[in-house]
């Protein structure tokens, strides 16, 4: 099985560091699968293969894992849920399970809780998805993102009704897919609400997770990935509702890099970033690979896109 961090496609992708977290998920995904089916083998990393920054090979094997094995079904079952919850406070049990969870994989996790910190968060994260709106580049990225009723490859990208909006939610976004209304909320330095909608899903959270992990390569990016999955994972084993909710500037790693996301608010998104640092509190040598936020409530009414299982690899025991 090989996994590929791909060439950059995305604005954000900054140095490929998004793609290499979603590498580590999907390389963790891989190995439990690997685990269940009983051909669990090492898998080997490659960072300076010329078609690909970041590569991971999973050898299949006699091996198995009895940890991961156990994550099969749960992992199947995983799911991006963007509903609104409610902030009923995370149990100590679930909360010591995430831990163990993100340290598995060589990563750590801090959640915030209080309702200040929400608040922090939440305003941080509304400021960040008004940039996405007003900056052309990255409003018309977002566009390619979404699929509505109708569009081509409704197998990729994400499925408009797993938005969870009611609908004039639906109107709204259709409006504000128009890069004209954008242009003109940009010229008058409007848009405030545009926000509004990640904000109000913040401050019903229980909890907002930052997943950090030493070290800046792609491969310890990748670590952060597998620690993300298996967070996840656990999470929606323990009835959390999970959305990652990873701010605009979080894999750029200096002014230079921020700065290219947006020149239009690149002193804006300066102030965000030390805002988010300063919330966060980040060690020496660490960075952020992902954040989600944590909610209890009912189950997404449209799961995540899954393509098509060729294959399971179970069934080669």
């Amino acid at each position: 099985t090989i996994a590929r961090a791909p060439e950059l496609s995305a604005i954000v992708d900054v140095g490929h560091r998004s793609s290499a977290v979603a590498v580590g998920a999907a390389v963790f995904n891989a190995r439990v699968a690997a685990a269940s089916a009983g051909i669990l083998g090492p898998v080997e990393w490659t960072t300076d293969a010329d078609d690909s920054p970041l590569r991971a090979v999973l050898r299949f094997a006699n091996g198995t894992d009895a940890a991961l094995a156990a994550l099969y079904e749960p992992t199947m079952a995983r799911e991006t849920n963007r509903r609104i919850g409610t902030p009923d406070p995370i149990d100590e049990e679930t909360v010591a399970q995430l831990l163990r969870a993100a340290s598995s994989e060589g990563a750590a996790l801090r959640l915030l809780t209080g309702a200040e910190e929400l608040r922090q968060i939440a305003d941080i994260l509304a400021a960040c998805d008004r940039i996405r709106f007003l900056t052309p580049r990255l409003h018309a990225e977002m566009r390619t993102e979404v699929r509505w009723p109708g569009d081509p490859n409704p197998d990729t990208g994400i499925d408009v009704a797993s938005l969870e909006l009611d609908a004039g939610g639906v109107a709204a976004l259709d409006l504000l897919r128009r890069p004209d209304v954008m242009t003109q909320l940009a010229d008058w330095d409007a848009g405030s609400a545009l926000g509004a909608d990640t904000r109000t899903r913040i401050l019903a959270s229980s909890a907002v997770g930052v997943v950090s992990i030493t070290g800046n390569s792609l491969l310890d990016l990748a670590r952060g990935g597998s620690a993300a999955e298996a967070i996840w994972v656990a999470a929606n084993s323990r009835g959390l509702a999970v959305q990652p909710c990873t701010p605009l500037f979080a894999h750029a790693r200096n002014v230079s890099e921020r700065h290219g996301l947006s020149p239009m608010f690149a002193r804006e998104l300066d102030n965000l970033a030390y805002n988010f640092d300063e919330l966060v509190r980040p060690v020496a040598d660490e960075v952020i690979a992902i954040v989600f936020r944590f909610s209890r409530g009912p189950a997404a009414s449209v799961r995540s896109r899954r393509r098509p299982v060729v294959s399971d690899p179970r069934s080669s025991r």
